[in-house]
């Protein structure tokens, strides 16, 4: 499949919540409105994607602690991506760990928007997201024979989009969100047009700073009407995903609940579904209580789907 009939099977359902409003409030052929609304992020025609196509990341300024990193090992490849706000820091402990154990290669991604502010999240969408996952996976394919990929909350959806485009060996997907229960969520598109952002917890900032990884203390919210249509997209496109899952959700996890999982092994055409449940985590297992266990699990499914009969 060419790169753009990928993006044109990831453009089904794009935006649907918003295109209605604009349609009928912008009259055709006003291109200088369309460009506007494309560098805010409203991207409302296929000219306007095609000429936001190319994968190397923009080049701008990253702040420190939320720069990809590459750890060099064996022909195996683990391809980490971390999730809405967040930074490839948050992974630096399990990527360290799951280095040191199987010799893999293991590199992070930045998402487009993350690590730098507020207002260049506000600017991307979830092509930009899924675009920084291709173009680090291909710098890693260039020197490994197969790739893992890795995902925490969003960047597990993303993977998972991703891999039904593209062959991989093996899905790790950290408290997934597949399906959000949130009834204010078609509201959305109408909100931004009053209110751009919405304060993440205090609790939650404090919890990340504590560890000394960056993250956003305001949420972008037209950020978060593209990980709902990322969700919807990525549903569709599910039944193309075959590779082997390791999935797990926090059981005190607010945000994905474990029905995701269900709706996970039933969308999925994977012949294995590996599900766990961790009764004394939240949204970040990783980081948790209980993220010994987590990271003894994902050692022994990648340690498993990767052994040579």
């Amino acid at each position: 499949m060419s790169k753009m009939e990928v993006f044109r099977a990831i453009l089904d359902g794009y935006y649907s919540n918003i295109l209605w409003f604009r349609e009928k409030l912008i009259p055709p052929g006003k291109t200088a409105i369309l460009e506007t609304l494309k560098v805010v992020g409203h991207v409302t025609t296929i000219e306007a994607i095609r000429s936001n196509m190319p994968s190397k990341p923009r080049d701008v300024i990253v702040k420190d602690p939320c720069l990809p990193f590459h750890l060099k090992g064996s022909r195996t490849g683990i391809l980490f991506t971390h999730g809405f706000g967040s930074s490839p820091e948050t992974f630096r402990e399990l990527a360290t760990f799951l280095h040191k154990e199987t010799g893999f290669t293991c590199r992070a991604v930045r998402l487009e928007g993350h690590g730098t502010s507020v207002q260049d999240l506000e600017r991307t969408n979830f092509l930009d997201w899924y675009k920084s996952i291709e173009f680090h996976y291909d710098e890693l394919a260039e020197e490994v024979d197969e790739i893992i990929m890795l995902g925490h909350s969003m960047g597990s959806t993303l993977s998972l989009l991703f891999s039904a485009f593209h062959p991989v060996k093996a899905i790790v997907a950290i408290s997934p969100p597949i399906k959000l229960h949130r009834p204010d969520a078609k509201f959305l598109p109408l909100i931004t047009w009053f209110k751009r952002y919405w304060p993440t917890k205090k609790s939650e900032v404090a919890s990340y700073q504590k560890r000394g990884h960056y993250y956003y203390s305001r949420r972008a919210l037209k950020g978060v009407i593209n990980l709902f249509d990322l969700m919807r997209v990525t549903r569709k496109k599910l039944h193309k995903v075959k590779a082997p899952i390791f999935s797990c959700v926090g059981l005190k996890d607010t945000r994905v609940n474990k029905e995701n999982m269900a709706l996970l092994e039933l969308l999925v055409s994977s012949e294995k579904v590996e599900v766990s449940y961790f009764p004394e985590s939240y949204h970040s297992i990783h980081h948790g209580d209980e993220k010994e266990l987590l990271y003894s699990k994902i050692l022994e499914f990648i340690t498993r789907e990767t052994k040579t009969e």
